[in-house]
């Protein structure tokens, strides 16, 4: 117990000095970029503004009468926000829709879709030559994709407000993760994992509802499953109708599950040391 507790103060003000740090550092010189599939903003592509883009920027998308059919690539340090009162669409075209490969990445507002081919993501976050930093994740929608989101080698990371429906794979998928804060999920018609963390440490999980999980050939269909990982707070969830765990932890320690809800599934708490 005293070691979750040391890890709980490292987490809350590194990371947050560190982001705020950024912020303040970008918002001076950032400019903003609109992009209108219909022809009413400076680009009619995604990719097109992100690469005409400095770090920092600003990228507004407003919807289109047609979804935006792209797999985009972000390289650069920005905030690319969705018109929050219609959230713009992309198509994946069946594979990945965004690849993150850049630190401080803020995506916001979108709806992603069809990204069905087995193994991709609506979102992936990963470079295979270095540890990413300080990623945000808010207010998107997921809809038929292999996986939802997947974050691989990255430190400061935030996933809130997001709903992930009808996932063939997995729901998230964090590995070799460091300080972050995963709240406000809706996870809803899954299969396999809804949320799965591997080697991860100071991580909150927090507010979410996770739903119909189902079996998909041998994986098990689990809510959450926490695999070699420390240092974890599990709290306020409510899981339900897992075809088997609820929650599953597996040679993991320090982890506090509390003040969870867990119906109808065929365990609620599994452990494995």
């Amino acid at each position: 117990m005293k070691r979750r507790n040391m890890c709980t103060r490292i987490v809350i003000p590194g990371f947050l000095l560190i982001f705020c740090l950024n912020i303040a550092i970008y918002a001076a010189s950032a400019n903003t970029i609109y992009v209108d599939g219909d022809g009413g903003g400076g680009f009619t592509q995604i990719q097109d503004a992100i690469n005409a883009s400095s770090p920092g920027d600003i990228i507004l998308i407003n919807k289109s009468v047609q979804p935006y059919r792209e797999n985009i690539i972000v390289n650069k340090s920005l905030i690319i926000r969705g018109n929050v009162s219609s959230h713009p669409v992309i198509d994946g075209q069946s594979t990945n829709a965004l690849n993150i490969s850049a630190n401080d990445s803020i995506i916001q507002n979108l709806i992603i879709t069809n990204c069905t081919t087995n193994g991709s993501s609506s979102i992936l976050v990963f470079d295979p030559m270095k540890i990413i930093e300080n990623i945000s994740l808010e207010n998107i929608s997921f809809n038929n994709c292999s996986y939802g989101i997947v974050i691989k080698n990255t430190t400061n990371i935030t996933i809130k407000f997001c709903n992930i429906n009808n996932s063939a794979d997995a729901g998230i998928h964090l590995c070799n993760i460091s300080n972050g804060n995963v709240n406000n999920l809706i996870l809803h018609n899954v299969s396999g994992k809804a949320l799965y963390l591997e080697n991860v440490t100071l991580i909150n999980i927090s507010t979410s509802k996770i739903s119909n999980i189902s079996r998909k050939q041998n994986i098990n269909g689990t809510g959450i499953e926490i695999v070699f990982s420390e240092c974890l707070d599990v709290f306020n969830n409510t899981i339900s109708f897992c075809e088997d765990d609820g929650i599953y932890l597996n040679f993991s320690s320090n982890v506090n599950i509390s003040k969870n809800i867990m119906t109808n599934n065929s365990y609620g708490i599994k452990l494995n040391c």
